[in-house]
């Protein structure tokens, strides 16, 4: 065995071959003449160097995969940030915050850091290597091949762990991703969705604008011609206070069309019809006329059968109205003819037809006179009960008796007729009385 390597100088080293000491730089071993510089010298140099450190620890590599993982996570969390800031989920300045700031600066942060470790680890490699107290090329290369042999053994116990590592994470993140995405596109569908039903509601609200405002502007001009022809038509039933509100307001709306705004033509038309309302038609004019002059009738009924002795009367002045309807309705009476309808009346007395007659039904007024001075059969005074005149049958009658007195029992002439087809006549004074049997309804006749 060649010389202790403790007492080699800084030029010398071993042979790989023979052990012996030779120059650093010599190229074949001067004892055994083999060549100390090919690669099986070099392999054999490492052996003999592990032979000759037989209880020298191994150096290993204390690897730790705390950079690893801060390197993956930094990936995600910048990822995860990244991915939320392009597709716009945040939503807010808040979500902004916690969806896209923190993770991607709490990635870079943790990427930083695993790079700082990967330096550190290299650094302490090499110091652990420095820090080795040998002298000769044999020793640095059997100190070489152990820390090859640790770094290949925990080099491949870091590759597993990374491989089950990475194979985790990467589903982890592709699940991941994959709920960011569905939620991400969910959303965007909701959004659109959203922003398409409030675009078409705001087009239908425009065009429905659009259509209000046509429909009221045609409104507007059809009231204001309407309005321009009441107010010339009405100059013989509307007073001038109404024409000329009337008036006003169609200049009003003529204004209002040309500001071409449905609240301002709206309320100009709603002005315009109340004014033209007002005015109303002929028709109008005429039936409130009538309705006015119904009330005065109705007012002059009251009073007539008040005056007459039947104030009971003065609340129901229909009962005059129905009095005329029946008349009209009688089929039993030519009401025609005033004198068979006097004869009626005459026969089958009512003071209030004669009230009625005279406020509703004026055209019956002359048979309401001839039945006012006609008679039956009895005793009349005359001035009294009947006026005096001439009087007449007015049918041919036969056993009739009549007699003229001066009203204290004695007579002045009398008769008794047979039969007088044309009917009997007789004239009587005031003052005299006139009594008659069996001759039926007389009438005056002058």
């Amino acid at each position: 065995m060649g010389e202790s390597t403790s007492n080699m100088s800084s030029d010398e080293r071993a042979c790989p071959w023979c052990a012996e000491t030779v120059k650093t730089k010599a190229v074949v071993c001067k004892h055994c003449k083999r060549d100390i510089t090919t690669e099986e010298a070099q392999k054999s140099s490492v052996a003999s160097a592990k032979k000759s450190v037989p209880n020298e620890s191994p150096i290993t590599v204390s690897q730790t995969p705390s950079g690893s993982l801060n390197r993956i996570w930094g990936i995600i969390l910048v990822s995860v940030g990244g991915l939320s800031l392009i597709t716009g989920s945040f939503g807010s300045v808040l979500g902004f915050i916690i969806f896209v700031l923190v993770p991607a600066s709490f990635g870079i942060w943790l990427l930083i850091k695993a790079k700082k470790q990967s330096s550190e680890s290299t650094s302490s490699t090499v110091e652990k290597i420095s820090s080795v107290g040998v002298n000769t090329q044999s020793e640095i290369a059997v100190k070489a091949a152990n820390l090859y042999k640790a770094g290949v053994t925990s080099s491949k116990k870091l590759l597993s762990q990374k491989k089950n590592i990475y194979l985790l994470v990467s589903a982890f993140v592709a699940v991941f991703l994959l709920i960011v995405g569905l939620t991400v596109k969910a959303n965007f569908d909701e959004q659109a969705r959203v922003a398409a039903a409030a675009l078409l509601a705001e087009e239908q609200k425009v065009e429905e604008a659009k259509q209000d405002l046509i429909r009221e502007s045609k409104t507007g001009k059809e009231l204001i011609e309407n309005a321009q022809n009441r107010y010339d038509e009405s100059v013989g039933w509307s007073n001038d206070t109404d024409r000329a509100s009337l008036l006003a307001a169609v200049e009003v709306a003529q204004k209002a069309l040309k500001s071409n705004k449905y609240s301002t033509i709206s309320s100009a038309n709603a002005k315009l019809l109340a004014a033209f309302n007002k005015v109303g038609t002929l028709a109008e004019a005429q039936a409130a006329a009538e309705k006015a002059a119904e009330a005065a009738r109705d007012e002059q009924y009251k009073a007539l059968v008040t005056a007459n002795g039947r104030p009971g009367w003065a609340e129901t002045a229909g009962t005059g109205r129905s009095q005329c309807a029946g008349i009209k309705e009688n089929k039993y009476v030519n009401t025609n003819d005033p004198t068979a309808l006097a004869i009626h009346w005459i026969e089958n007395p009512d003071r209030q037809v004669y009230e009625a007659v005279q406020v509703y039904c004026p055209e019956y007024q002359p048979a309401v006179d001839i039945a006012k001075t006609g008679f039956k059969d009895g005793t009349k005074v005359i001035g009294k009960n009947i006026p005096a005149g001439t009087y007449r049958t007015v049918k041919g009658v036969s056993d009739c008796y009549w007699e003229r007195n001066n009203g204290s029992g004695d007579i002045i002439d009398n008769n008794f007729i047979t039969a007088a087809p044309n009917g009997v006549e007789v004239r009587v004074n005031d003052g005299e009385a006139l009594v008659t049997r069996g001759c039926g309804v007389w009438i005056m006749v002058g």
